[in-house]
């Protein structure tokens, strides 16, 4: 079993204040991003232009970085991810769970990053904080069910060396994608080259909205 130290870092820009100070251009940059990518995306179509208002309090992202022993050489290939069901791991992964790993793994392909491989474990636990989430009614990282994102995997029997969290409350997968990726915290958790597997869980928070989280771990 590793010996892990777990040291969390909040990306800047997500607490309360400094949402509220942040400059108006900023948030114009972000509306013209989405706008670009998705709108054109609508083209052919009738539907109703998504409304990009309660943009700024619809992400989170934290960094959760957790060094490696001193008997870990820093060449330690990564363990192999459990990808098959067992019967611990009897999660299915849903379609759009899989279009949002695309994304992300398309993304990672544009800068030369290897894709990240989907962790059922992982996933089902990512599913499981997004549904606690809707239940309970909160948007955070710290859960009042599971607590941090590392303390609900490190519980749940999963070793990694690092771990990353990214949360997202929006209209679609899609739109949430946009966002994570408009967004530097968020990106960088999607396009650092540590990380080696992720779990991603979509929950349907209303009828026209989605909860989704993201969580990144290297091994």
């Amino acid at each position: 079993m590793y010996k892990k130290i777990a040291t969390f870092t909040l990306v800047s820009g997500l607490s309360l204040l400094t949402l509220v100070a942040t400059p108006k251009s900023a948030e114009a940059s972000y509306r013209n991003f989405i706008r670009e990518n998705l709108f054109q995306q609508q083209t052919s179509t009738n539907q109703t232009p998504y409304n990009l208002d309660g943009f700024w309090t619809s992400r989170r992202s934290i960094i959760l970085s957790v060094p490696q022993g001193s008997q870990q050489p820093t060449t330690q290939q990564p363990t192999q991810s459990t990808e098959q069901p067992t019967e611990r791991t009897n999660h299915i992964v849903a379609q759009r769970e899989i279009q949002m790993l695309n994304w992300v793994n398309e993304e990672r392909a544009k800068v030369g990053l290897a894709p990240l491989k989907l962790d059922l474990e992982l996933s089902r636990w990512a599913r499981l904080k997004s549904q606690d989430m809707k239940d309970k009614g909160y948007f955070a990282h710290y859960s009042p069910t599971y607590g941090t994102p590392g303390e609900m995997v490190r519980n749940a029997g999963i070793q990694y060396l690092r771990l990353g969290e990214n949360i997202s409350s929006s209209q679609s997968p899609y739109i949430s994608h946009l966002r994570l990726m408009a967004s530097d915290g968020h990106r960088r958790n999607i396009l650092n080259p540590n990380f080696t597997h992720i779990g991603i869980g979509i929950v349907d928070s209303t009828p026209s909205g989605v909860l989704v989280t993201q969580l990144f771990i290297q091994r």
